[in-house]
């Protein structure tokens, strides 16, 4: 069927692939360098990091809206997926921070509100701006807002020079780069066009590299001091069952969010703004129950 497919349309799954990798490229970055960027953070201050990663945001989104191919659009997206990871790796702790102690659940909450807010807004936005120009303005859009991230970081950090105490925290960087290896080569598993695309078809092998690579990454994670994913965490039953939890939940939500547009739009024929308005019910209900729930967090544990 997949075969049959491809040849019927042979554009809807190159568009497919394309958007898949850029997709996984903007993640893989996420994956990989939101814990070192934490740990810069530590060292150089939140507000650098924070307000880096607009700045290279703003960078990125100008090239991404004038890739002119998608190879280009895949690479630019890893940039600026190293941008978001900047960001996100800051912004929940500096929201933390500002709250008074004993509301994190509540400065999780609002987090969350706005976090889903842009889900919310995104898919209506998303599509109102192809109907009324090109997929290219989406990224042309970001622009303004990374720059208005830059000036309003440096607004607020004006005056905080954050200085780690003592001796400052080593960076794996080592993990991270295996970490990497790792995500890139069970994506080429599960993916068996991307894997053939660039010669690397035969699974039996990239399972073998695969498992390579992950008895590599735990046997350097168990014995570096400052490890890039901390194992001991995965004792903890709480915090174990969350990550499945996050998981299976993200896991969800990426496959519906990328096979859902091409059925409703290709299949169902419905306009992208129609599409942006379907996608609008998920994020309604978590902003209408999040900041609740971090508020009964804080009173009840």
């Amino acid at each position: 069927a997949d075969d049959i497919a491809r040849e019927r349309h042979p554009r809807l799954n190159a568009d497919i692939l394309g958007i898949a990798w850029a997709l996984i490229a903007y993640q893989l970055a996420g994956i990989s360098l939101s814990v070192v960027f934490g740990r810069l953070g530590d060292i150089h201050g939140r507000y650098a990091i924070y307000g880096l990663g607009f700045a290279l945001m703003a960078v990125s989104s100008l090239l991404c809206g004038l890739a002119p191919n998608v190879l280009l659009l895949v690479l630019f997206r890893l940039v600026q997926g190293i941008g978001a990871a900047m960001i996100s790796s800051a912004a929940r702790v500096l929201a933390l921070e500002a709250m008074p102690e004993g509301s994190e659940g509540k400065a999780n909450g609002f987090m969350t509100v706005a976090f889903h807010g842009g889900v919310l807004l995104g898919p209506p936005l998303g599509g109102l701006v192809i109907d009324l120009a090109s997929w290219r303005w989406i990224f042309f859009l970001m622009i303004p807002l990374g720059v208005l991230g830059v000036v309003l970081t440096a607004m607020r950090a004006k005056g905080r020079r954050e200085v780690a105490g003592g001796r400052p925290p080593a960076i794996d960087y080592v993990g991270a780069a295996l970490l990497v290896v790792l995500t890139v080569v069970l994506t080429l598993l599960l993916d068996r066009r991307s894997a053939e695309l660039i010669g690397l078809g035969h699974q039996g092998l990239i399972l073998v590299v695969l498992a390579a690579t992950l008895v590599g990454f735990v046997a350097h994670e168990r014995r570096v001091q400052n490890p890039i994913v901390n194992l001991a965490l995965f004792r903890i039953r709480m915090f174990t069952f969350s990550i499945l939890s996050l998981v299976i939940i993200a896991t969800t939500t990426s496959v519906l969010g990328l096979l859902l547009p091409f059925y409703l739009q290709d299949v169902l024929h419905l306009s992208p703004s129609f599409m942006g308005l379907s996608f609008l019910a998920a994020p309604v209900f978590t902003m209408a129950l999040a900041t609740a729930a971090g508020q009964l967090t804080d009173r009840i544990g």
